[in-house]
């Protein structure tokens, strides 16, 4: 409601960006024309299938595809304590190393690492292919 209230201001005058990975199958329907986000980081080709299933009009793949979005953001969200302990790990796993996080948040753990990569398996993301 608050995305199509925006995008209607004055006119729809303004390119608004929309920011909720998992729902932007939703923002496109509404005339999202961009995005950003914090699994866009690990996970774009994802997206950019997304929107461009959406703009071919083939709505079955596009949500088949946003379902793959909302298990992997399921699936940081609950991993190693925190999304940004899981998000910054799935950068290391896909080859870019970010460093540590600062303190307070915690560091992934080697058993929240693995536990991390067999739920990536179990909804077949590899961080840049999405099958």
């Amino acid at each position: 409601m608050d995305y199509a209230l925006c995008r209607a201001f004055e006119g729809g005058r303004f390119d608004v960006l929309f920011g909720t990975d998992e729902m932007l199958l939703a923002a496109l329907s509404l005339g999202a024309r961009g995005a950003i986000g914090s699994s866009y980081n690990f996970a774009a080709p994802l997206y950019r299938r997304i929107i461009a299933a959406f703009d071919a009009g083939d709505l079955d793949t596009a949500r088949a595809l946003q379902l793959t979005s909302i298990k992997l953001i399921q699936l940081v969200a609950s991993a190693a304590g925190s999304y940004h302990t899981a998000a910054k790990a799935i950068m290391g796993l896909i080859g870019v190393e970010c460093g540590p996080l600062r303190p307070p948040l915690p560091n992934i753990t080697t058993e929240e690492r693995a536990a991390l990569e067999a739920g990536l398996g179990r909804i077949e993301f590899d961080g840049f292919r999405c099958r």
